[in-house]
């Protein structure tokens, strides 16, 4: 996270993990995912690497649900995080 967001010493809890297989593009793809928790305070000051992050953004529960309704603008992993640990 130093990397990309500029946070350190920033304590990771391990959710689960899961594996999904889907067909992008004709390319079958296989991925296996683990999902970390971590509290990190509102008004924290992110430094973003321009080249690896364009934004970072927090979410209303509601919000992360939504996006769900928005297949096409989402990942695959991020679909299957948010319907096993957010539903």
């Amino acid at each position: 996270m130093l990397e990309e967001v500029g946070l350190s010493n920033i304590e990771l809890t391990e959710v689960g993990y899961f594996y999904t297989s889907f067909t992008f593009k004709d390319l079958k793809l296989n991925q296996f995912q683990k999902v970390y928790r971590a509290v990190i305070p509102y008004d924290t000051k992110f430094q973003l690497e321009r080249d690896e992050v364009s934004d970072v953004k927090w979410f209303e529960r509601r919000e992360l649900l939504d996006l769900l309704d928005e297949l096409d603008s989402i990942t695959v992993g991020l679909a299957e995080t948010i319907k096993r640990f957010y539903t």
